[in-house]
């Protein structure tokens, strides 16, 4: 997955027409922020993750590892919106990457819910002290 996120991000050949807009450099973040970097030494996924072993069981884990960093750092990291973003990018590469026929037209679907937790994968209750507080509306 990293050496995707490498492809999308080559401004020569990749996904973006710019290499000096806010959504590149969004995505430059959302990298490091996934496969670590100077920033962010802990990452949160194994660099030898490949696109077809990113199963919606192991984007339940990465929502429930950003749970679980919010809460560490006191709602210093992760955020819904980071979180969602975050995932969000991982599908949109995917979808590039498989529009240029470099990974199967199988491989990081996002789900029918865009990849985004539901109630069952539990990001509610852990960013939120075990309390579930989807029911007023706090995702």
């Amino acid at each position: 997955m990293l050496a995707g996120f490498g492809l999308a991000l080559d401004p020569e050949r990749g996904k973006y027409g710019s290499n000096r807009t806010s959504r590149y450099d969004q995505m430059l973040k959302y990298r490091e922020r996934l496969f670590g970097g100077p920033r962010h030494a802990a990452p949160l996924l194994d660099r030898r993750l490949t696109w077809i072993g990113f199963v919606p069981a192991e984007a339940r884990a990465l929502w429930r590892r950003m749970a679980d960093r919010h809460v560490s750092t006191n709602g210093d990291e992760f955020g819904v919106r980071a979180a969602e973003g975050i995932v969000d990018a991982i599908y949109s590469v995917a979808a590039w990457l498989r529009e240029e026929r470099l990974i199967p037209p199988d491989a990081t679907r996002a789900p029918h819910n865009g990849g985004r937790p539901s109630k069952r994968s539990g990001l509610s209750e852990r960013a939120n002290g075990g309390r579930d507080r989807t029911a007023r509306g706090i995702p």
